[in-house]
């Protein structure tokens, strides 16, 4: 077993973790109590890298190696969305904050930023990066801004498909 990725859910009962062994990757998710097995989510072709439960702790996405992201129902463990396909290996999930609207940011190993609307399965908007890679997304606390960082670069956009800018770190700067 490699562990690639562990979340809390929301209200801090359960924990999830992507496993992979040279057979299958999975999602598994635990009862923080005493750890035992509450469900078992299945159907990820390779490797998973990033997991992220929705705000309200009903759905749990997850992206890998296959180029795809997908998202489980974690009550019934069945899928909702699958197979939202992206350019390269999904490095990063966050859901939007605010459950108004149901999104996905995802970002990959291709420098691709995409917001999935996971009811509908759909790409509502895609961003790119002038780098090769973005190891993380993370949305504001109250959904107005995405931010993708890549090495000592950091892109910003509002929830409208513009950039808002691009905050560059020296090594010293990112490391304070």
């Amino acid at each position: 077993m490699c562990i690639r990725d562990s979340q809390w859910s929301p209200d801090g009962n359960f924990l999830a973790f992507a496993d992979a062994d040279h057979q299958e990757s999975v999602v598994s998710i635990r009862s923080s109590t005493d750890f035992t097995r509450e469900r078992r989510l299945l159907g990820a072709d390779r490797s998973i890298l990033a997991l992220c439960w929705s705000p309200d702790g009903s759905r749990i996405a997850a992206g890998g190696q296959d180029s795809t992201a997908r998202v489980w129902d974690v009550a019934t463990a069945k899928q909702v969305a699958t197979a939202l396909k992206h350019g390269g290996s999904v490095t990063s999930i966050d859901w939007l904050p605010t459950m108004d609207q149901v999104r996905l940011a995802c970002a990959t190993n291709a420098g691709e930023v995409c917001l999935w609307d996971v009811d509908s399965g759909k790409l509502a908007l895609s961003f790119e990066t002038p780098r090769l890679t973005v190891p993380e997304v993370a949305w504001s606390p109250d959904g107005r801004c995405l931010a993708a960082a890549s090495g000592p670069f950091i892109n910003l956009w509002d929830a409208f498909p513009r950039p808002v800018s691009e905050v560059g770190f020296t090594e010293r700067q990112a490391s304070e």
